[in-house]
């Protein structure tokens, strides 16, 4: 995987389940240009997936002392 998180195709084309299924390198870049899961990069060598990670922290800086760390109603 590269800094942008592509992998070349040839290593998805090279996993032994898709290799049970097809050895057309032409049909794997096909279905995986086809799928919403995944994209693959303009020379069509390198894929990568279409996931974003969910945050769920909340990091605040630079909060004044002053602040109440708790709001009544």
């Amino acid at each position: 995987m590269n800094s942008d998180q592509f992998v070349p195709i040839s290593v998805i084309a090279g996993f032994a389940k898709v290799r049970q299924l097809t050895t057309d390198a032409a049909l794997v870049l096909e279905v995986l240009r086809s799928s919403k899961e995944v994209s693959v990069n303009e020379s069509g060598e390198l894929v990568r997936p279409n996931v974003r990670p969910q945050r769920s922290t909340l990091i605040l800086r630079d909060i004044p002392s002053d602040i109440p760390l708790a709001v009544s109603p």
